[in-house]
């Protein structure tokens, strides 16, 4: 469960995937309290594969390209579900990118087939002016 963007511990069940909060980094540990080992600092957006949880603590593999390299523990208060905002953000600002760049060739294209479309009207009244000639001078040959 997220409350207010805050991971609550007891809703996480094994093989779920999680992230590091919008904080800036946490410590990865060697177990569940202040007193083990710091593993290293964990950078939010981080993915993790939550593992289990032990009071205030939760037990987390780290992923890498969607693959466990490391086993450690974490403050649970620092996970959340969501991907971090930055990573939203980032994430919208290539869509936009790409969606422009979408736009732009589908302009060039609108553009060409308008002129396209001009052509081909010139070429019609000219072909129907032609005609006209033609049977004009059938009509009078008749």
């Amino acid at each position: 469960m997220v409350l207010c963007g805050i991971f609550v511990a007891s809703t996480y069940s094994s093989a779920e995937e999680a992230f590091v909060t919008d904080t800036l980094q946490i410590t990865f540990r060697t177990g569940p309290s202040l007193e083990n080992k710091i593993i290293s600092v964990l950078a939010s957006g981080q993915a993790v594969e939550v593992l289990g949880t032990e009071g205030d603590w939760t037990h987390i593999q780290l992923l890498k390209d969607g693959e466990p390299i490391n086993e450690g523990w974490v403050m649970s208060r620092y996970l959340i579900t969501r991907q971090p905002w930055e990573m939203q953000a980032r994430a919208r600002y290539r869509e936009s990118r790409e969606y422009k760049e979408k736009a732009t060739d589908l302009e060039k294209e609108l553009g060409e087939a308008v002129r396209r479309e001009q052509r081909l009207d010139v070429a019609l009244k000219d072909t129907a002016a032609a005609l006209e000639d033609l049977k004009k001078e059938l009509e009078s040959k008749k």
